[in-house]
């Protein structure tokens, strides 16, 4: 069973919008790992877009690294395309963040992200 068939991908409340999960694998990306990461932030932004939103609304993001992801170098790497990421969409305030080294239950997994953003003003 796939995670999309057991989990909402997006759910709003009055005031925020929960995001994820968002999972990269190495299968799905035959990209170094910057661009993995990159993936999973375009995801959380493309499911801000289908609420009305953009990824300035974000408050927090977990993000979850493969345990063999959690060399100085590949973190290192991961920080660079988080940082990038917001600093081409001119955000300077990037959301809290939480990061935690994982092992999957799904073979080739290598980042997954889940996020809590403001929900956009005319749904308050």
């Amino acid at each position: 069973m796939a995670v999309s068939d057991v989990l909402s991908p997006a759910l709003s409340s009055a005031e925020l919008v929960a995001l994820g999960p968002i999972r990269q694998t190495e299968a799905s990306a035959r990209e170094d790992f910057s661009a993995q990461v990159r993936h999973c932030l375009l995801g959380l932004e493309r499911l801000l877009e289908d609420t009305r939103q953009n990824v300035s609304a974000l408050v927090w993001v977990m993000v979850l690294l493969a345990e063999e992801k959690m060399t100085p170098q590949a973190y290192a790497a991961y920080n660079d395309a988080y940082n990038r990421f917001f600093v081409e969409r001119g955000i300077g305030k990037k959301p809290a963040r939480t990061t935690v080294g994982v092992v999957f239950d799904e073979p080739g997994v290598v980042v997954e992200m889940e996020a809590i953003a403001l929900a956009a003003d005319d749904r308050l």
